[in-house]
């Protein structure tokens, strides 16, 4: 089981061209349970020395080691499991609902959870706030995503999947601006179990799900986003989709899983 996680290969990758692997944020399979194998390429096992050694290298060449994980409690698991493999230093909870911080100096490294669960004005700001800044000011790597929110507060609504798309809509351009300092994840929504899910969370439906998942798709594609879609955490999330502890929220081996793959 791979049981490491470091975001930071991708970025590599990118920023020395060497993406040899297109299929990690796409597509794989369980060749047995518990163990995911993305199409065509090999996940390496990452230790917390692998994670700060690397992000040693980044900073040797000049570069700085900025990640915003932006959206809701499911883009905080992934916050919380990145920085947990970096930090020397245990972890503590913080609450819910607010953003987070990282900073480890010895390793020139900032990792920022924002929290921001809806794509409204407030997430198009925050993309021209970092527009308006010099490259080396902005993140380096976004990883964001979001939907639940929007299902629940508004019960499922139609007119809460237009504002989506709407807003969503506004948002890209920045993306592609920005496509030269700073590489966009977006993440796909992962299933819910139904049976697991709190009252006040039983309008967040596989169904409403898959609409806004279709939702951030065709905007992407019709704007020609320079954003990458990592849709292989979905079907990962899928597969071990009984695991999910509140019905909406991944197990710790899924997040293993998944985390490997960004």
């Amino acid at each position: 089981m791979v049981s490491g996680f470091i975001a930071y290969h991708g970025f590599i990758h990118v920023t020395y061209s060497s993406d040899t692997c297109t299929w990690l944020l796409s597509d794989g399979r369980f060749p047995g349970y518990g163990v995911w194998q993305p199409y065509g390429c090999m996940v390496h096992k990452y230790t917390r020395e692998d994670s700060r050694m690397c992000m040693h290298y980044i900073s040797y060449w000049g570069g700085h080691n900025h990640i915003t994980f932006l959206g809701d409690s499911r883009i905080r698991q992934l916050y919380f499991e990145f920085v947990s493999l970096l930090s020397n230093q245990p972890i503590e909870t913080s609450k819910a609902h607010e953003d987070i911080h990282f900073v480890d100096d010895h390793i020139n490294a900032r990792v920022d959870f924002i929290w921001m669960p809806f794509v409204n004005p407030e997430m198009y700001k925050l993309y021209k706030q970092w527009m308006l800044k010099a490259p080396s000011e902005r993140p380096n790597l976004v990883v964001t995503g979001s939907a639940t929110w929007s299902i629940k507060e508004f019960n499922g609504s139609t007119e809460a999947l237009k504002n989506f798309e709407t807003n969503l809509t506004f948002i890209v351009p920045y993306l592609k601006k920005m496509k030269e300092s700073t590489e966009i994840v977006w993440t796909l929504q992962d299933p819910v179990l139904p049976s697991q899910l709190s009252p006040n969370r039983s309008m967040i439906t596989n169904a409403q799900i898959d609409h806004y998942n279709k939702v951030a798709l065709e905007v992407f594609a019709k704007a020609e986003s320079s954003a990458k879609i990592w849709s292989s955490s979905r079907l990962v999330a899928q597969g071990l989709k009984k695991e999910l502890v509140d019905g909406i929220h991944l197990s710790q081996s899924a997040l293993n899983l998944v985390i490997s793959d960004l």
